[in-house]
């Protein structure tokens, strides 16, 4: 039988059971990859240059934990942000993993906050071990991912920058945690206030990302690309919409340059808007659309602060933040 302690670490089984997948409706891709799409369930090369490595993990539950079934499926998870990561970086496409359970609550020995293997850090370690120097993991689910922070702490080729809402779970992710030995100044934590909008994160983004990425010029570029700061989800208190998640997706993109570019997804916990932003962001990588979301110069003052508290943490390390 298992422990609560296992039931408080895995997600809800209505995010687990796949429905939130088939939300995603696949308008966003052309019918040839639907059909594509629907003949693979592991990963499919699309035709308009995005990559889709698809798991859904149906059998993780708490009643059937620890079978060999569910550990297959916690594999194949990594296994599919892995594959998506070789795509990127073999073929130059951006490449998109979807995949349950999350990963980047945890850390090297510990599960936690539904999250047991960390997806995003096995398909960075992969790349270092296959030759990459520079790996730069963008965390833009709305808790921070103290699991990817501390198993790169003190790595100088990972770069980790997080945003996310701050005071919050898991308590981690002050501006101030910077790095550690060799590591210090490659995590980049950008905390948000509750209530953070489209503008907050655009105007953060904007001011420390470009910077950052031109002195640390990764080869390749992952998403840890949690949808859960959305203004609907029911686990956080952020107001970003589906047109803010695409457009800080289409940036990110921009921002990339010629470095190879992943997303894997992690939390989304309203179906609907994960369907939504989901799409969204294929579309823009694909290049079907632009962004509809430009909120420059409206007010901002979380991502003021934010940019702020940054700017004190990382100014012995980064130029022109």
């Amino acid at each position: 039988m298992a422990t609560r302690a296992f039931e408080d670490r895995i997600e809800p089984p209505r995010v687990l059971s796949g429905p939130w997948f088939r939300r995603i409706g696949l308008e966003g891709i052309s019918k040839r990859r639907r059909r594509q799409l629907r003949r693979s369930v592991t990963i499919v090369v699309c035709a308009i240059g995005v990559v889709v490595a698809v798991l859904v993990a149906r059998r993780i539950t708490s009643t059937n934990w620890p079978l060999e079934g569910a550990r297959i499926d916690l594999a194949l998870a990594a296994g599919a942000a892995v594959n998506a990561v070789e795509h990127a970086l073999n073929d130059r496409e951006p490449a998109v993993a979807l995949v349950r359970p999350p990963g980047h609550h945890a850390e090297r020995d510990r599960a936690m906050g539904f999250c047991f293997y960390n997806n995003v850090a096995v398909a960075a370690a992969h790349a270092l071990a296959s030759g990459v120097a520079r790996v730069a993991i963008v965390d833009i689910d709305v808790h921070h991912g103290n699991g990817t922070q501390w198993i790169f702490y003190e790595d100088p080729r990972v770069l980790y920058v997080s945003s996310h809402q701050f005071p919050f779970y898991p308590g981690t992710g002050a501006a101030s945690e910077v790095g550690r030995a060799a590591g210090a100044g490659f995590t980049v934590n950008i905390p948000l206030e509750a209530g953070a909008t489209d503008a907050d994160y655009h105007l953060a983004y904007r001011a420390i990302v470009p910077p950052v990425f031109d002195h640390f010029a990764p080869e390749l570029v992952i998403v840890s690309a949690g949808f859960d700061a959305h203004e609907r989800d029911p686990l956080a208190s952020m107001r970003v919409t589906t047109a803010g998640y695409a457009s800080l997706v289409h940036h990110l993109h921009v921002w990339s340059g010629g470095s190879a570019l992943a997303l894997v997804t992690e939390g989304g916990y309203d179906l609907t808007a994960l369907g939504e932003c989901v799409q969204a962001s294929l579309r823009v990588l694909d290049g079907a659309e632009r962004p509809q979301s430009d909120p420059s110069g409206q007010n901002a003052p979380r991502g003021e602060r934010a940019v702020a508290a940054v700017r004190v943490a990382q100014a012995p390390h980064w130029r022109g933040i």
